[in-house]
């Protein structure tokens, strides 16, 4: 076998870097504009944003903070970029976003250069488009959390890697390398280790590299790169370990990597039979539309008879990760986000075999891609259309009180619904054979005009269920700057966000803290006697003279109303909406002393 045996040669003469700067500069207003239209979303996005402001304000970029506590739950190098545009442009959404909306624009960038490298100028193309349109990329690349910038460092690894496949590993390769290894594992950690995996495997078994010696200078010079990015974490690491006292290590390493791996953290995962084929399910669903051509692209990918290095490295990549990430106890669904290039550029590179004509033979595997997109497009069109009038009338829990909201939104939501079945038709209904590339071209345009409509129509409606941003803006009204805030049953990440002051909880819910009496406030506690201590907790705070704010939800207010402080409070200001991350409807209060 070649070095580069396919019937897509890679171009030595491919055209220039105009259509996929272009392509990189929609891709970034696109995202940056889904990136203004809506308010910030708990947990992870307010958890990241909050640790960002707290940096900002204090001062301290050694470690991350959050609600003045360690957040060693990633490492620093996110919280650093964050800050830059916070402290140029505002505490707006958007600019806590920013860092998220470049990290997509790059990784669609080296996703193409992979493609350029590896296949050809159009693959490429495809490729960076294709990421850059699916429910998955959508959501992670224009908010404000870590996993966009992380695909960021980890395409750029391959992207080097793609470059250096066809040649020897030169000095600049060892210098990108160790500049994306240091960013990789200062945003998350180890796991930016994994394109070695891939890279090694390829490198030994590239067809037409028999010769041993060259590959193994290849690769040590490549894991040079990588000693050079673990001395710069280490750097970083050890101060803020001996700042913290050794709480960064036992958090960041013993918990959050190590106890990840051998058990759900958070009910997150594990290893039954359904999780086994979580990311399975996760892929079909989340890189829809393009699963309408994944299967048959797959299949061509795995000919034995035309194996090329661009073909390894892709399969190799992908099995890497999706594998770890199997094996790995705690499963959700973006941690399979670094394979999402990987799988843009095998449906790019089987679109592209089709020269504009025929088909690609794919055989079972491509009827079953279009069921699969049959399924989830009309799945998502029923979803959205009519979703909440099933949760308010049929659902296991239904909630009355969502049947408003859901009637005065079902205009909105049934016109983007069919908007979905009326594009999806002339796919359905077309010889896909014969109209196999425009089809893929209707299905990136639909892509285009779904994002646009749901940043004008569908993130906005939202806007009018949140809790968070709405209540802060009234406790702000009614309370001077100094005025402590206090949560009892509503300590979402979002509110501490947008209060933008250190809250504190009534009382701490981790089973670890004994706050009271020494009776532990958790899942192991005592239902019966942890409400009582926090109906005591609750009233103590009324019964204070001092200054404050109480936010409670009104269930848990009527509850303690009998007793004469608590019934003296002062409502500032209440807010009724869905608690997206609990799943329930509240309505949740501010109040304060009378003093």
């Amino acid at each position: 076998m070649e070095q580069f045996t396919s019937d897509q040669q890679a171009e030595s003469d491919a055209p220039g870097w105009g259509a996929p700067l272009a392509l990189a500069a929609l891709i970034f207003c696109t995202y940056f504009f889904l990136s203004t239209c809506s308010s910030i979303w708990d947990r992870d996005e307010a958890r990241f944003a909050r640790a960002t402001a707290e940096m900002v304000s204090s001062g301290n970029h050694l470690f991350a903070t959050f609600n003045g506590k360690l957040r060693p739950d990633k490492p620093i190098f996110i919280y650093w970029i964050m800050s830059v545009p916070v402290q140029m442009f505002g505490q707006s959404e958007w600019a806590y976003r920013l860092c998220s909306v470049l990290g997509t624009t790059l990784a669609c960038l080296f996703t193409y250069s992979i493609g350029r490298s590896l296949f050809n100028h159009r693959t490429g193309l495809w490729g960076m488009a294709l990421l850059a349109t699916n429910p998955l990329m959508a959501y992670t690349g224009a908010v404000a959390t870590s996993d966009a910038v992380l695909l960021t460092f980890m395409t750029g690894m391959f992207a080097i890697f793609a470059d250096a496949l066809k040649n020897e590993i030169k000095l600049k390769h060892v210098v990108a390398l160790a500049i994306l290894f240091s960013g990789g594992l200062l945003t998350k950690g180890p796991v930016a280790l994994l394109p070695l995996i891939p890279f090694i495997i390829t490198r030994l078994a590239m067809p037409g590299r028999p010769d041993a010696n060259g590959s193994g200078g290849a690769i040590l010079k490549v894991l040079v790169s990588v000693g050079v990015a673990v001395g710069v974490f280490a750097a970083w690491f050890f101060p803020a370990d001996a700042a913290t006292h050794g709480e960064l290590y036992n958090q960041m390493f013993m918990h959050h990597l190590v106890e990840r791996m051998g058990k759900p953290l958070e009910n997150h995962g594990g290893y039954s039979p359904q999780y086994l084929g979580f990311y399975f399910f996760v892929i079909i669903l989340a890189f829809f539309p393009w699963t309408i051509y994944l299967p048959g692209a797959l299949k061509r990918m795995t000919k034995s008879d035309s194996l090329s290095v661009g073909r390894c490295l892709l399969l190799t990549w992908i099995g890497t990760i999706l594998l770890v990430m199997i094996a790995i106890s705690t499963k959700l669904p973006h941690y399979i986000l670094p394979i999402w290039p990987a799988l843009a550029l095998c449906v790019g590179a089987y679109l592209d075999a089709s020269k504009g004509e025929d088909e690609p033979a794919a055989g079972w595997m491509g009827v079953l891609g279009g069921l699969l997109f049959i399924a989830v497009a009309l799945g998502l069109a029923a979803g959205i259309g009519f979703g909440p009038e099933y949760i308010g009338k049929y659902a296991k829990k239904p909630d009355p009180a969502w049947l408003p909201y859901a009637g005065e939104s079902h205009s909105m939501r049934s016109v983007v619904g069919a908007l979905g079945v009326i594009l999806a038709l002339p796919i359905l209904f077309r010889n896909a054979s014969v109209h196999f590339v425009s089809n893929a071209k209707t299905i990136l345009a639909s892509a285009l005009i779904f994002f646009i409509l749901a940043g004008c129509l569908i993130l906005p409606n939202f806007e009018r269920v949140k809790i968070s941003k709405l209540l802060a803006e009234k406790i702000r009204a009614h309370a001077t700057s100094d005025s402590p805030v206090t949560v009892c049953g509503y300590n979402e990440a979002s509110l501490l966000f947008y209060v933008n002051k250190k809250v504190e909880d009534i009382i701490p819910e981790h089973p670890t803290v004994q706050p009271v009496a020494g009776v532990k406030i958790g899942p192991k506690a005592d239902p019966l006697v942890a409400a009582k201590k926090v109906e005591q907790a609750v009233c103590d705070w009324a019964k204070d003279t001092a200054g404050g704010v109480l936010v409670i939800p009104k269930p848990m207010f009527e509850k303690y109303k009998s007793d004469a402080n608590v019934s003296s409070l002062i409502e500032i200001g209440s807010v009724t909406g869905f608690n997206y991350s609990k799943g329930h409807w509240v309505e949740v209060l501010a109040l304060r002393r009378r003093n």
